[in-house]
């Protein structure tokens, strides 16, 4: 979930003064009048989440900021450092780490752009110190946790949902080589078990394996693999069938993924032509 609209970043590089990088701190002038004396700095974080076991969600496909806001009891002119620190929870002893160059601190924000943090669990902190009183400091952390986004399933290329194909002409669907993972990392197709199923469409009766819905000497599929072939002159023209791939994956079962493409065929041999 984002809490501004989003806006266009320069890169801004990063140097390193004292091991602190240089991009987390900013430095501002804020004055509070009526208060009778500077004995605290009250900070605030949108979203607000301080407990590791209530980790704020977000997928490592979205981009995220954190706000916040800052009070100070004092009657005078404060010039402050504010400085942002993120440190990997995922385990219990958790470890600062260094800045990514695409992270952005603007002002009392820090903008996060997808696919930057890895899987896991972080503590974000703005630790805000006044210049003039080194001791007068404060500190608020957010948890936030970085979870996979899921697999993009894609039966055939541009993941289209609807494509015309020729009744003479092989029918090849494969997941393995169009599914997409929108966290960044190349989509392993060795990674993940592929079954098949397949209806007439629009669906009066419920999905079948493929090996029902088909005789074996009609289609083509290796256990192995992710392709799966219908032979020319099985499919018949003028009507449309449902294919559906559900997907596991192989190193945690957990992880699943459904997808389908509906067909019309007909009479023709020319090639797959994508609608929508």
């Amino acid at each position: 979930m984002n809490y501004l609209k989003k806006k266009k970043h320069e890169s801004n590089s990063i140097d390193f003064s004292e091991t602190i990088p240089e991009s987390t701190i900013t430095t501002t002038l804020m004055e509070v009048k009526n208060r009778s004396d500077c004995n605290s700095i009250i900070i605030n974080l949108i979203p607000q989440s301080n407990l590791r076991t209530q980790a704020y969600q977000y997928r490592r496909s979205q981009d995220f900021y954190i706000l916040s806001t800052i009070k100070f009891n004092c009657n005078k002119t404060l010039s402050t450092i504010k400085k942002w620190s993120i440190k990997n929870s995922t385990n219990e002893n958790s470890s600062e780490i260094e800045f990514d160059k695409k992270i952005i601190t603007s002002r009392s924000e820090l903008y996060i752009p997808s696919n930057t943090l890895r899987y896991g669990i972080y503590e974000l902190e703005l630790r805000v110190t006044t210049i003039d009183n080194s001791s007068l400091t404060n500190s608020s952390s957010v948890y936030v946790e970085i979870s996979p986004s899921g697999v993009t399933e894609n039966l055939v290329p541009l993941g289209t949902s609807v494509v015309t194909s020729g009744d003479q002409q092989n029918l090849i669907l494969n997941p393995g080589n169009y599914s997409k993972d929108p966290d960044g990392f190349e989509f392993n197709s060795s990674d993940w078990k592929y079954e098949y199923f397949c209806r007439f469409y629009p669906p009066v009766e419920s999905l079948v394996k493929i090996n029902v819905f088909f005789n074996l000497t009609q289609f083509e599929y290796k256990g192995n693999q992710s392709s799966l072939t219908i032979f020319a002159n099985v499919l018949k023209k003028n009507l449309e069938y449902q294919f559906v791939v559900q997907m596991s994956n192989r190193r945690n079962i957990s992880l699943q993924a459904t997808g389908y493409v509906i067909v019309q065929v007909q009479d023709s041999t020319r090639p797959m032509i994508a609608i929508g």
